[in-house]
């Protein structure tokens, strides 16, 4: 065979390859659902089925803030003890006088810097491309160095972005980061529920925010009580996995599991919980 001919099939096996559907998952997604470790029992997360749990770990939990380390810490054990893997969120109340190093001995192995950094809200923990950057430097090198004896390197992800405008993470040193992280609310799961719902295509936004080369985990996904109805939410729920599985989405996690941790929002008893409980148990 020449160079010329051994070239020419090169070609053509790269031609077939684009010309392939492009929905076929790569892996099991992690489905996880958001929780407050304060409100919520270990036993709830497990009754959904989701494989992993996120919740933020704050300071100010308790006055005494070894009393809050303690309490996440017994939360995250309690999660492990029943086969969940925690995911901890550090954002502004993660801190006292600007350093709190116990949370990187808290027995957990996927952490997220930051939370909707790209957005002002009452949720959010605004920052600038420079500070978000220098905090995730700041995460990678504390929490291994601080993490429990023995222990493998921490995985680290940047905190979920939310403005759906990727080009702000042009300005942010991701180097440190094993992955980043979006939220991509108000996203139509490929024109569901109507055409006019929502800011854009969930698939889309996922794709473009591929372009920095990092595994993409959807932190937060969810939709208000008051914008759909039961059967609507469990449609959702089910095309925006299938879709965010198809799309190579490491992890998704529902927001949330309860409305005690965000009023309108929760999984209540009825067609939205019965559809999570499916899909996550689908791919545990």
């Amino acid at each position: 065979m020449t160079a010329v001919e051994e070239l020419e099939i090169r070609v053509k096996a790269i031609e077939q390859f684009l010309q392939m559907p492009q929905h076929a998952p790569a892996h099991r997604m992690y489905v996880g659902i958001n929780a407050d470790a304060a409100t919520v029992r270990v036993s709830e997360v497990l009754e959904v089925g989701a494989r992993f749990c996120r919740f933020p770990v704050w300071a100010d939990l308790f006055t005494d803030r070894v009393q809050s380390f303690r309490a996440y810490e017994r939360f995250a054990a309690e999660l492990l003890t029943a086969h969940i893997e925690p995911l901890i969120v550090c954002d502004g109340r993660s801190w006292a006088d600007n350093d709190y190093p116990l949370w990187a001995r808290l027995p957990v192995h996927y952490v997220q810097m930051g939370n909707e950094w790209d957005i002002l809200s009452m949720s959010s923990f605004t920052q600038s491309a420079k500070q978000f950057s220098a905090d995730l430097a700041w995460a990678r090198t504390w929490f291994d160095y601080h993490r429990p004896d023995a222990t493998p390197k921490r995985y680290l992800i940047a905190g979920g972005a939310a403005s759906g405008h990727e080009w702000l993470l042009n300005d942010v040193d991701l180097t440190p980061v094993d992955a980043i992280a979006v939220h991509p609310y108000g996203q139509r799961a490929d024109g569901y529920p109507t055409a006019g719902w929502g800011h854009g295509e969930l698939r889309d936004l996922i794709r473009r925010y591929k372009i920095h080369h990092k595994p993409v985990w959807v932190t937060e996904f969810g939709v208000q009580d008051n914008e759909m109805d039961q059967a609507e939410q469990a449609e959702y729920i089910r095309r925006c996995l299938t879709i965010m599985e198809e799309e190579g989405v490491i992890g998704a996690f529902w927001y949330c599991l309860s409305p005690l941790m965000h009023p309108l929002y929760g999984l209540d008893q009825g067609p939205a919980l019965e559809a999570f409980r499916e899909e996550a148990l689908r791919r545990a």
